[in-house]
């Protein structure tokens, strides 16, 4: 598979050889046979790529008469420039814990080409977010490991019920931040080779120690009982303002998004404010880059 004589480390890159290091083989004939390929995907490819996935994602959650909604960046696109967010190239929806669950019973609906992935679906995904990619792509994230392959994607957040209690849902809160941080600590790449911290980390991730604890929130939230209040707790950065009303939720409407029409949240404005503040302010040029780090190429 590899080129005898030849200098792996300059060859592949040292994540090639952090996932040798860690034990992480699995599937790493596709990673290197796509490097020595060169089949690389360029923006304008993974912008159109993701867009197919996200229009396939909206004609079964239609059929399947499932709410969705566009959500954060992708949201703030529509609204200010009726497509992608000129220096972002991701798409996010969010869907309240009951729509995701009637997806998931659908979920094999969708185009050959497209597959669906989470925690429940794939026994080596680790990520607390569901993702739908696109399976004749592959990427490989520069920042972190994992042990399955995805392609190009759009990610899939869930708004789960949480406590009306502020006592408890702020205890919730930081249940769901450990599990954020050990996912973290067990899956992006230490910044040095050695030393405690890469031990550490090696043993985490050879535990999957951030799957474990994603896997246990997710059940904890499902059990949740229904409230008033609902919050993306899997992804969360503030228990307070990133919690919202059950009822403003309830009705969507049709919005633009790269001259295909979809579906968001009426109270839209009041979705984006709590999160971007001036969310139709372009931010400073120094700002406008690109938030992701990949390597994407198609298979052969």
């Amino acid at each position: 598979m590899i080129k005898s004589g030849c200098n792996i480390k300059e060859e592949f890159g040292c994540e090639f050889i952090t996932m040798i290091e860690n034990g992480s083989m699995l599937k790493i004939q596709n990673k290197v046979m796509c490097v020595m390929n060169k089949n690389v995907i360029n923006n304008a490819q993974f912008k159109k790529i993701a867009l197919e996935i996200l229009i396939d994602f909206d004609n079964l959650c239609r059929k399947n008469n499932i709410k969705y909604s566009l959500a954060y960046g992708t949201l703030i696109g529509a609204i200010r420039h009726k497509g992608y967010i000129p220096w972002d190239d991701d798409i996010d929806v969010i869907m309240l814990r009951e729509e995701y669950e009637k997806f998931l019973k659908v979920k094999e609906e969708l185009k050959n080409e497209h597959t669906f992935i989470s925690i429940e679906t794939n026994s080596l995904y680790s990520a607390s977010l569901a993702k739908i990619y696109n399976n004749n792509t592959v990427l490989t994230e520069t920042m972190h490991r994992d042990l399955c392959d995805i392609g190009v994607y759009i990610d899939v957040f869930v708004f789960d019920y949480v406590p009306e209690s502020t006592m408890r849902r702020k205890c919730l809160y930081y249940q769901a931040l450990f599990c954020r941080k050990a996912w973290a600590f067990s899956t992006y790449y230490p910044k040095t080779k050695l030393g405690v911290e890469r031990k550490l980390r090696d043993v985490a991730a050879k535990w999957q120690l951030g799957r474990r604890a994603n896997i246990w929130l997710n059940k904890k939230l499902k059990k949740q009982p229904k409230s008033q209040l609902v919050c993306a707790m899997l992804f969360v950065y503030n228990w307070d303002w990133e919690t919202f009303n059950t009822d403003e939720f309830n009705n969507l409407t049709e919005i633009e998004f790269e001259n295909h029409s979809f579906l968001c949240f009426e109270h839209y404005d009041m979705f984006l404010k709590r999160w971007y503040g001036d969310y139709m302010k372009l931010p400073p040029e120094k700002e406008r880059v690109v938030g992701h780090s990949y390597n994407v190429y198609y298979k052969e």
